[in-house]
This record gives C-alpha cells, sequence and structure tokens, in this order.
C-alpha cells in the first residue's frame, strides 16, 4: 500500500505503522520478528480494542502470537515461521453517494478491502471477513487526516522511567453533523438479512434518501493497558468528550436545527486500542482508571482534541477554499454562514417552543434570534405606524375606543410568531387573568343555582354572569390602555414645564420632557398590541399539533395523551394513536376559527376592545359552556360563543380551501385535495353537534382526504363514500382512512398557510375600510 508523503508520524511507531492515500488511512501492527530484538524489549502480543466500529466493532481482545501454547489467537491462528498476523484499523472511503443500505456496510466494507488488498492474511473467518481488521467507513476527504501523539514519562519503583503515549487519528466531515438528542432521520429497522429494511409500519424500503455526507473517526492508540473495563468506558468516553469539546468550541451547530450546538456526527466511529496482557506477557504500564482526573485521561483528551480540531478545520478550509481570507478565516465564514441560517430558520419557523405537557406551566422563551427577529418585527411595526398611519386619536379628554391599525395587526403577528412567551407572560396574559375572574365570580355563586332541577335559576344566573364577565373585563381592559398611556403622557408633560422653567438644571429630565406625546403614542399603540395578542394564538397551536406528531412518529402515546390537554377537553386516557391523531388535526381546525379567524374579525370591525371581548366570550364558554352541572349555568354563554363564531366559522373554511388549493397546485392531489374539501365540509359541516366548529373540521378532513371521528358523537368524510379509496371493515364502507402523524404535519402546513393569508386578509380589509 502506498503511502502517503504527509502521512504524520506515530508516537506509537516502534510498534505500529500509519500508511495513508487519498482512499483510506491504515493503521496496523509492524511485523514481528522470529527472534527477539537485541534490546531486549518485545511489543505487547495482544490488545484490546473497544470500539463502535462497522466491522467488528464491541470489545475485543486480538492475540498476535501464542508462545504459552495455552490460549487460542482469533482466528484459531497459531505462530507462523515467518510473522505473525497482524491487527490492522481500516478507514475507508466511501461514495458520498451510499445511502448506508444496499448494500449492507459490511459488505460493502469487505469488497473494498477485497478489492484493494488491505489484508495480509490468508487465513479467513467462516463470514470471509479478515478477524484481525475493524473496519470504519466515512464520505470525508482523507487530506483532512490529523494526527496528534502525546506522551507522559514517569518514575517507576525500580528506579526506571516509564512511559505512557496517546496517539489520536482522525478523520472529518460535518456536513451530517447532529446534536445529541436531535430529532431522527429515518424510523427504520432492520429485519435481520441485511437485504432490505423494514420501516415501523412494515413497509418494504427499497432506496431511502441518502444522509449527507461526512463523518468523524476518531481512532486513539495507546501503549498503556487498561485492565478493568470501567477504564475502557472511561477512556473511551473521554475521548467522546474531547471531540464534542472542539464542536461546541467551533462553534458548529446541528444540520437539524441550527438552533443546537452539534456533539458530532450522525455516522461517527471511534476506535480504542490499548495493549493486554492477558496472555502471559504482562505490558509495562497497567491502569484501573482512565477518566478526567487521571493523566491518562489527560493525554486522551489532549491528543484527541488537537487532532480533532485540526481535522474539522482543514475540513472547513477545504468548504471555504474559495472566500477570501482577508478579514475573516475558514471558522469565521463558517459562523457567517450559520449565523445566516440561524436567521433563515427563525423567519421560516418562528419559535416553536418544547410545550410542557400541563397546560398551566410556563412555555420556554425564544432563542436568541428568534427574540432579534422579534424586537426587528415590532420595531419597523412601528415605523410603519409612525409613517403611514395618523397618531392614535384618543387624547387625554377623548374617551373614544381605539380604532383598528395594520401596524398593530403587524406587531401582533410578529410578537406572535417570533416572541412567544417572552412578550406575553402566563402571569400576565389577558386570558389567564379572565380565566381568574371567572374563578372568583363562581365562586360566589350559590350551589342551588346548578342545580338541574332548577334550569330557569341556572339560566339567568349564567346571563349574569356572563354580562358581569364581559363587562369588567371590558372595563379594565379598555382603561388600561387608556388612561395609563394618559398618565404617562401627563407626566411627561409636567416634566417639560419643569424643563422650561428650569427647575431642573441637572437636565434629568430632559430625555424625557423633548417628546412627551410621542411617548403618549407609542405607549397607547404597545398596549393595544399587547391586548391584541393575548386575544388571539397561532404559532402555539402549531407548535402543540408538531409536538403531538413527533410523539405519535415515535409511539410515545403517554406523551402524546398529555399533551392533547393543551388542544381540547377531551378525554385521551383510552384513545388510540389513529383517534389522538385525528383530536389533533379537528383541534386545528376549530382553534384556527376560535382561536385566530375570530378575534381578528372582531379586530377589523371594532378594534382591540373588539378582539378582546370575544375572546372574553369565548374563555368563558370553554369554562362553563359544558354538558352537567354547568349546562344551564353555561347554557347563554354557549348560545353566544355559537353567534359570535358563525361567520368567522364558515370564513376559516373558505380560507382553508383557497390555502388547500395552492398547495394542491404545490404538491399534488395527494397533498391536499380542494374539491374534496369543499365536498365534505359542505356534507358534514351539520353532523357536529356545534353549529360552527363542523366547517372547519369537516374541510379539513376532506382536505386531507382522512377520517376524523370522535365516539358516539360524529365521523367527518365518513359514510357514505364511495370513493376507491375508501376503507372497508366488515363489509360496510366506513369512508377514509384514519389519520396518522404524516396527516398531522400535512395539516399544519394548511393551518400555519391559512392563519398567514387571514393575518394579510385582516390587514388589507384595516387598511382599506378604515
Amino acid at each position: 500500500m502506498a503511502t502517503s508523503p504527509s502521512t504524520p508520524a506515530l508516537g506509537n511507531d516502534d510498534q505500529w505503522e500509519l500508511l495513508a492515500n487519498e482512499d483510506r488511512v491504515l493503521l496496523r501492527t509492524r511485523e514481528q520478528p522470529k527472534s527477539a530484538p537485541a534490546d531486549g524489549k518485545k511489543m505487547p502480543s495482544a490488545w484490546t480494542i473497544l470500539s463502535n466500529a462497522v466491522l467488528h466493532g464491541g470489545k475485543r481482545t486480538v492475540y498476535l502470537n501464542d508462545d504459552d501454547g495455552d490460549r487460542p489467537c482469533v482466528g484459531a491462528i497459531g505462530m507462523r515461521d515467518i510473522s505473525a498476523p497482524q491487527l490492522q484499523i481500516l478507514n475507508h472511503k466511501v461514495p458520498s453517494s451510499y445511502d448506508g443500505v444496499s448494500p449492507s456496510p459490511q459488505n460493502l466494507l469487505a469488497a473494498l478491502m477485497s478489492r484493494e488488498q488491505v489484508s495480509r492474511s490468508e487465513i479467513k473467518s467462516e463470514d470471509n471477513e479478515d478477524p484481525f481488521t475493524v473496519g470504519l467507513m466515512t464520505a470525508a476527504s482523507m487530506n483532512t487526516l490529523r494526527v496528534s501523539s502525546y506522551s507522559a514519562t514517569l518514575p517507576a519503583d525500580n528506579d526506571e522511567f516509564l512511559t505512557v503515549v496517546v496517539d489520536a487519528i482522525v478523520t472529518a466531515g460535518i456536513s451530517n453533523a447532529r446534536a445529541a438528542g436531535a430529532n431522527a432521520d429515518v424510523f427504520q429497522f432492520e429485519d435481520g438479512s441485511n437485504d432490505k429494511i423494514v420501516s415501523q409500519r412494515g413497509e418494504s424500503i427499497s432506496s431511502p434518501s441518502p444522509q449527507p455526507p461526512g463523518t468523524i473517526n476518531t481512532i486513539i492508540l495507546t501503549n498503556a493497558c487498561l485492565d478493568e473495563d470501567t477504564a475502557l468506558v472511561e477512556a473511551y468516553s473521554v475521548a467522546v468528550e474531547a471531540k464534542c469539546r472542539v464542536m461546541a468550541e467551533l462553534g458548529i451547530n446541528c444540520g437539524k436545527n441550527p438552533n443546537q450546538i452539534a456533539t458530532g456526527t450522525g455516522t461517527d466511529s471511534a476506535v480504542l486500542i490499548c495493549s493486554s496482557g492477558r496472555n502471559g506477557h504482562a505490558p509495562l504500564i497497567q491502569l484501573s482508571y482512565s477518566g478526567k482526573h487521571t493523566l491518562l485521561g489527560e493525554l486522551i483528551g489532549q491528543a484527541v482534541y488537537q487532532a480533532t480540531l485540526q481535522a474539522v478545520t482543514s475540513n472547513l478550509d477545504h468548504t471555504y477554499r474559495r472566500y477570501p481570507k482577508i478579514l475573516l478565516s475558514s471558522v469565521g465564514w463558517y459562523r457567517l454562514h450559520q449565523w445566516f441560517r440561524r436567521l433563515l430558520c427563525a423567519i421560516k419557523e418562528g419559535h416553536r417552543p418544547l410545550v410542557p405537557s400541563h397546560p398551566m406551566e410556563p412555555v420556554p422563551w425564544p432563542n436568541g434570534m428568534n427574540i432579534v427577529v422579534g424586537l426587528v418585527g415590532l420595531v419597523l411595526s412601528y415605523v410603519v405606524h409612525r409613517v403611514l398611519e395618523d397618531k392614535i386619536e384618543t387624547s387625554p379628554h377623548s374617551w373614544t375606543l381605539p380604532r383598528p391599525y395594520v401596524s398593530i395587526l403587524l406587531a401582533v403577528w410578529t410578537a406572535d410568531r417570533f416572541l412567544g412567551a417572552i412578550f406575553m407572560p402566563l402571569v400576565i396574559h389577558p386570558v389567564v387573568l379572565v380565566g381568574r375572574l371567572i374563578t372568583w365570580l363562581l365562586f360566589w355563586i350559590p350551589e342551588s343555582c346548578f342545580d338541574a332541577k332548577h334550569p330557569i335559576r341556572g339560566f339567568f344566573t349564567g346571563c349574569l354572569l356572563f354580562l358581569a364577565t364581559i363587562m369588567l373585563s371590558i372595563t379594565l381592559a379598555s382603561g388600561f390602555i387608556m388612561i395609563f398611556p394618559t398618565i404617562l403622557g401627563h407626566f411627561a408633560r409636567q416634566m417639560r414645564v419643569q424643563g422650561d422653567e428650569g427647575t431642573c438644571s441637572d437636565g434629568r429630565f430632559v430625555t424625557m420632557a423633548v417628546l412627551p406625546s410621542e411617548m403618549e403614542d407609542f405607549s397607547r399603540w404597545f398596549l393595544q398590541v399587547f391586548l391584541v395578542r393575548g386575544s388571539l394564538s397561532l404559532q402555539l397551536l402549531c407548535s402543540i399539533a408538531l409536538q403531538m406528531a413527533h410523539f405519535l412518529e415515535r409511539g410515545q402515546l403517554q406523551s402524546a395523551r398529555l399533551q392533547l390537554s393543551w388542544l381540547c377537553s377531551r378525554d385521551p386516557s383510552s384513545l388510540r394513536s389513529d383517534e389522538l391523531a385525528g383530536a389533533t388535526i379537528e383541534s386545528m381546525a376549530e382553534n384556527l376559527s376560535d382561536s385566530l379567524t375570530s378575534p381578528l374579525f372582531y379586530y377589523v370591525i371594532f378594534g382591540p376592545i373588539g378582539a378582546f371581548a370575544f375572546r372574553v366570550a369565548n374563555t368563558l364558554d370553554s369554562r362553563v359552556g359544558y354538558r352537567g352541572r354547568m349546562e344551564w349555568v353555561g347554557k347563554c354563554s354557549a348560545r353566544v360563543d355559537d353567534v359570535l363564531n358563525l361567520i368567522p366559522a364558515r370564513m376559516t373554511a373558505v380560507a382553508l380551501i383557497v390555502t388547500g388549493s395552492v398547495w394542491n397546485l404545490v404538491g399534488g392531489e395527494k397533498y391536499a385535495s380542494s374539491l374534496e374539501g369543499i365536498r365534505i365540509g359542505w356534507r358534514d359541516a351539520g353532523r357536529c353537534e356545534s353549529p360552527n366548529a363542523g366547517w372547519p373540521m369537516a374541510t379539513m378532513a376532506g382536505l386531507l382526504m382522512v377520517r376524523l371521528e370522535k365516539r358516539d358523537c360524529y365521523i367527518l368524510n365518513g359514510p357514505p363514500s364511495q370513493s376507491p379509496s375508501s376503507t372497508v371493515a366488515n363489509g360496510i364502507d366506513i369512508g377514509r382512512p384514519s389519520p396518522n402523524h404524516t396527516d398531522i404535519r400535512r395539516g399544519f402546513v394548511l393551518t400555519e398557510t391559512a392563519g398567514c393569508m387571514l393575518f394579510g386578509v385582516a390587514m388589507v380589509a384595516t387598511w382599506f375600510c378604515f
């Protein structure tokens, strides 16, 4: 095998040799002479290996000779007259188009070994594989090969000096970078034949999509003997942690999520080799521990860190070789590229938090990039207000309710998509405050009013509860968004008067006194944005739906059942996977109407107070509008909510159909069928008990071509259905198939697109109507 002129030297070069070219890196033991060397030193006759290699991974002890004759070598190879068998670690380059499935990695690596005649042994195992070769694969360039050697010499008990040598050999590619815990790329299981892959649903997958090439392969070689399994694991862990340190310091981002720091790539391999004394030839140094606090742990960490740092930097140098290096290095260009990648990800996806299972638990804050984008969006929204719109006309002497503004809708969309809980903390969320008000009012209602034997008393109490909640909420909200800015403006004007009179000679109030009217205008505008933002929600709804799809895709039914409480009040304890998926899709469609279309509709007509008043009525319905104990007390709230949602629910169905038509053109009829959405929406809208919820839910069922069902209540897109794709059970046509996690993701795309379109329509209507 030809050696590249640039092949680095090893610290353990007296026992091992490193050969490399553009296709492979080979580390192998040097041939042993039949007689002992003149200096009397003899290389260890056995080596212990711990690895996750493709070929011969796991823990192994390889015997290179058997002088005592009491221990057979691997593969039953005995002592030879010319030379002993060799141990070799092969890191071979594979085509970047290799999908990792066909042929199997083991078969491909064996074929590459045979073709290149890497193996020097003529004795083969039963699987026609060389038992002395540990095989690794990578699509990274062999030009990234870097070797780092560290050693330490310490005095021994017999006045001799013992030297521990650690070599780290690394090749690196980072296009497949992944963070620990990142979302899986595929959900497949081998069936044992190595000929095909079976997915979770049992579907045969002949050609899965290849993953981006890039692997960090690490070989750690030491002449020390780790005579305990715990020491082996500690040393292996230190090597992995050293690689993770490099990824963190260079800022290598995960390929799945640019907001996460990668801890390696999806196909990393590491091989740890140490001498072994299990055949009677004791090594020079025996160690029982190798953690980060030990000297060996320090040497392994330093060697792997340096080699990995140089290899990854070499990969970046090659990737950004055409970029000018005057201002930025290759690492700098990579970080700038990743910054733009995070920016595009924030704009495309917005803030998608990991929502806790309990609805009253706080939602995590957005990351830094989303905060930056959100704040910039708020500033631009206010600039739009100042440039294109008049000042908010409510003055300190006028108590006119504020009218709608395009800039407020733009700011609300920005805050909802990017800022999340940082803009709307749970403790001051308007809906939470209204819920506490309802709880307080219910506390004062006598128990006799909930008695089903006195429906008139219960209904009358419910009417008073509705009026009290609406009047108190609107009065407090109106006073807050009008009185507080007025007080602030009055204070600023007083400071200006004092400044003009010279009473504030130290200049403390000069800045505040310059723009009192602008301060009042901004505070009034911001409070209206806050009130409207608390009255609607889109991003959180979509995030929860994606999280449900994530759980169902992995078969985590218990987590999905807990998460469903964010979307609806249905008892999830006995729901199957398809029922959980159906409930998620139904809730997306219904909440798109309740949480977005209706607030926008009443905002355009009545301004911020109109949007908030609807949210109060809707919250009251969700608290008391149920059958059973609350039936008559909640009757008034439920009927008012039905009337308020009458038009927005139909508008939501139309928006979904328009969105489905767009995606039908983009993704084909298999993605969304707008004609089916119209037909099923018109046919099945009345099957639900609610006069409004059926419109968006039935339309969504038609668009996704799935059957949505609530036990003992309704079936949407069910019988009669004579379409060829209908599902037949026991000879009875039950309509379309049940939904799964894939249908949730399709429904998410339709919901998010329809929501953005509704925001746009509301902005246009506000601009032209006012």
